[in-house]
């Protein structure tokens, strides 16, 4: 509605008629409406974002960008890289890893009393 409003605006003060106003006319006047606006607003956002470009270019404090979660992957969680999958089978090895200093320990033990034996029958 904006740019119906435009175009006939922009019409009218060129003093031309509204009956000479054909619709190719009309979408290149709209086209252009709309070139000149969005331009026009994408040269305000930018002004208006240098300030702070700046301002935080030139102070000591770093601020770390805001990290951006990756939501691309929709399996549900079914792939290896998925945590749940990491984070058990981890569990799993350190229980196996436990296991075998549990059984090193014992046989260590065993070793000791070995050679205490040992030593008492050279004694």
């Amino acid at each position: 509605m904006f740019i119906v409003v435009a175009v006939l605006f922009l019409w009218k003060n060129l003093g031309l008629y509204f009956e000479m106003l054909s619709t190719v006319l009309y979408l290149q006047m709209s086209t252009l409406i709309l070139v000149i606006l969005s331009v026009g607003l994408a040269w305000v956002k930018l002004l208006m974002s240098v300030p702070s470009f700046f301002t935080q270019l030139f102070s000591e404090e770093y601020i770390i960008p805001q990290e951006i979660i990756d939501t691309t992957d929709k399996t549900g969680g079914s792939g290896e890289n998925d945590w749940e999958y990491q984070y058990d089978h981890n569990d799993q090895d350190d229980l196996y890893n436990l296991n075998d200093l549990d059984d090193l320990g014992s046989q260590d033990e065993q070793d000791d009393l070995d050679d205490l034996g040992d030593l008492e029958g050279l004694g």
